[in-house]
């Protein structure tokens, strides 16, 4: 820092990098009060060597911002969070612009989050708006590169609105998302068993819900089936026998509230 004061073109960008290292050491101990404190410090020197040189670091700005937003959002700051996602959108789509292929991704991670600070605060049509941007980049990335990277993001954006739209009582529109996250889920899970059995499982399960929610317990019951097949297979390969029992046992309290309800 003193060094900073007296030779700063040689020694700010130096004293930046502490920082930032300092806000993540503080993130990873979970001390994001201090994290973001450290953070913001880095923050205005970058901001500072941007206005100078920006071609070197614009990039510093935007991934101080993303860090930033996350350590507000895990101190339930969410105005602030969002303002700092915002600010690192604007960067992002800025950056995606001259360089697709490098930047496009996080932006679709900053609006994603955006999305998950507005569904935090049940401001769901906000979070809908956010992830349907994030949902279409995603999507042309998916598009572009088919491998199971982009794949599990998109399928990880098509869940987060399918739950805003669950959380709005709009079942229907939910449970669209969710059969396109399911697809994705079944060819992943196809292509490798044990990274992807589980999210299988999983998206079988919340697609369940949104079908009882609809009432039809048909469907639902035998998304549960499915459900209850894909955990057994991975008890099986696990060999964890507990697992399976509770399984069992999770179905069953399923199925019977789905009787009761089919009987109402």
């Amino acid at each position: 820092e003193q060094l900073a004061s007296e030779t700063p073109k040689v020694y700010l960008p130096d004293l930046a990098s502490s920082l930032n290292n300092l806000g993540v050491n503080y993130n990873d101990q979970k001390d994001y009060g201090k994290a973001l404190e450290a953070g913001c410090r880095a923050l205005a020197i970058y901001e500072k060597l941007s206005v100078e040189n920006p071609k070197t670091y614009r990039s510093k700005v935007v991934s101080v911002l993303f860090d930033l937003g996350f350590r507000a959002n895990k101190l339930k700051e969410y105005t602030q969070s969002s303002e700092y996602y915002q600010q690192a959108a604007n960067i992002y789509e800025q950056l995606s612009s001259e360089n697709p292929k490098a930047y496009l991704s996080d932006l679709a991670s900053s609006l994603n989050n955006l999305g998950a600070n507005y569904s935090e605060q049940r401001d769901y049509a906000k979070a809908v708006e956010y992830y349907s941007r994030a949902l279409a980049i995603r999507e042309q990335l998916a598009k572009g590169n088919p491998s199971s990277v982009y794949q599990f993001a998109l399928i990880r954006s098509l869940n987060r609105l399918g739950g805003s739209y669950n959380a709005q009582g709009n079942y229907a529109k939910a449970a669209e998302y969710h059969r396109q996250a399911l697809a994705i889920c079944e060819q992943l899970a196809e292509q490798d068993p044990e990274r992807y059995l589980g999210y299988l499982s999983i998206a079988l399960q919340s697609l369940a819900s949104n079908y009882k929610e609809l009432k039809d317990y048909g469907e639902a019951e035998s998304l549960l089936l499915r459900s209850l097949e894909v955990n057994k297979r991975l008890a099986q390969d696990k060999n964890e026998s507990n697992t399976i029992s509770l399984q069992h046992y999770s179905y069953r309290v399923s199925t019977q509230r789905l009787g009761s309800c089919t009987r109402h």
